[in-house]
């Protein structure tokens, strides 16, 4: 079960990073900047768990 959430997880975060390129040939990237936040600190937070 915590592999399906955790692929939905990341499939959710990669659609967000998706919408924010396309939105940034628009000239807006505020939700690229947003999804790669969000994705830089799940991450990290898995680097730290992992150890």
């Amino acid at each position: 079960m915590k592999l399906i959430l955790v692929t939905f997880a990341h499939l959710v975060i990669v659609g967000v990073i998706g919408a924010g390129i396309l939105m940034l040939m628009q000239g807006k990237p505020a939700l690229l900047i947003g999804g790669v936040a969000v994705y830089s600190i799940a991450f990290a937070k898995a680097c730290i768990s992992a150890h």
